[in-house]
C-alpha cells in the first residue's frame, strides 16, 4: 500500500494556503476574481496538474524502460464541470516529441492512461473526514 500525506494550514490571510509534504512546502490561492490574492494554483489546477506531471512522468518511465526514443512529452489537462448534469470532464492533450514509430505511439497513449493518477480518478475512491 502507497500512502502519501499532504499538510494544509489556512490562517486569517483570505484563500492563501500553505501546503507542506516531509519535503516540499508550497501555496494554493482562489484567482482575485473569487476573493484570493493568486499566490498560488487554485485547488482545482492542483488536481489537474497531479494527473498531468504523472503522465509525463509515466510515459517518460516507460520509454526508458523499453528503450523508445521519447525526446519530450507535452500534456495539457482541462477540467469542466457541469453541475446542472453532475458531470466533470477531464480531457488530455498529448504531444509525444522524438522519431517514434506509429506503433510505438500507440503504446505510448495506453500507457498515458495506467498513471497513477488517471487510475485514482477513473476508479471508485473513499473520503472520510475526521475532527482531530
Amino acid at each position: 500500500m502507497t500512502q502519501h500525506k499532504v499538510n494544509a494550514h489556512l490562517g486569517r490571510d483570505k484563500y492563501k494556503t500553505a501546503l507542506q509534504t516531509s519535503q516540499h512546502a508550497w501555496f494554493a490561492d482562489e484567482p482575485i476574481e473569487n476573493g484570493g490574492h493568486n499566490l498560488g494554483p487554485c485547488p482545482t489546477e492542483f488536481l489537474i496538474s497531479a494527473l498531468a506531471a504523472c503522465t509525463s512522468i509515466t510515459l517518460r518511465m516507460y520509454a526508458e524502460h523499453k528503450n523508445i526514443p521519447l525526446d519530450g512529452v507535452d500534456v495539457e489537462v482541462q477540467l469542466e464541470r457541469d453541475r446542472e448534469a453532475g458531470v466533470t470532464r477531464i480531457e488530455k492533450s498529448i504531444l509525444l516529441h522524438g522519431d517514434l514509430s506509429a506503433e510505438q505511439r500507440d503504446k505510448l497513449m495506453q500507457v498515458a492512461d495506467r498513471c497513477n493518477i488517471h487510475q485514482v480518478l477513473t476508479h471508485p475512491i473513499e473520503i472520510t473526514s475526521k475532527l482531530c
